[in-house]
C-alpha cells in the first residue's frame, strides 16, 4: 500500500492507472494474516530501565516506562508534554492526557490513559 501510494503521489503518468494494482493489494490484505511483532517482555523493559537509571538519563525511563504501562503508540510518546502528566499525591499514579490520539480523532473526543 505504502509502495502503491508513493507511486501514485510521485510519478505523475501513474495516477489513476493502478486500478489493478490497488485491487491485487486490497485481495492481498483480505487473505493474509497479519504478522505483527511480539510484545517486549516486561525483564527486558526493566533491563533497559535499570541502564538508563545508571546513566542517569531519567527521561528515557520514564519515557520508556509510560509507554510500556500505558499501552502508548509511538506518536502518543513523541507528542507528551510535561502538562500531559498529572501524578496523584502519593506519586504511585499518572494520568496521561493524550488529546486528540489516533484514536480520539476517530471519535471525536479527547483521550487519556491512567498508569498505576
Amino acid at each position: 500500500g505504502n509502495l502503491l501510494s508513493a507511486l501514485q503521489l510521485e510519478v505523475p503518468a501513474f495516477r489513476g492507472s493502478l486500478r489493478g494494482s490497488w485491487a491485487l493489494y486490497a485481495t492481498w490484505l483480505r487473505h493474509e494474516v497479519p504478522n505483527q511483532a511480539a510484545p517486549m517482555p516486561e525483564d527486558v523493559l526493566l533491563g533497559l530501565l535499570g541502564a538508563a537509571i545508571g546513566r542517569k538519563d531519567l527521561r528515557f525511563a520514564l519515557v520508556t516506562a509510560l509507554g510500556f504501562y500505558g499501552f502508548l503508540r509511538t506518536g502518543e510518546l513523541a507528542n507528551l508534554l510535561a502538562g500531559d502528566l498529572q501524578f496523584n499525591e502519593g506519586l504511585t499514579e499518572v494520568v496521561l492526557h493524550l488529546g486528540r490520539s489516533k484514536s480520539g480523532k476517530r471519535t471525536g473526543a479527547p483521550e487519556a490513559v491512567l498508569v498505576d
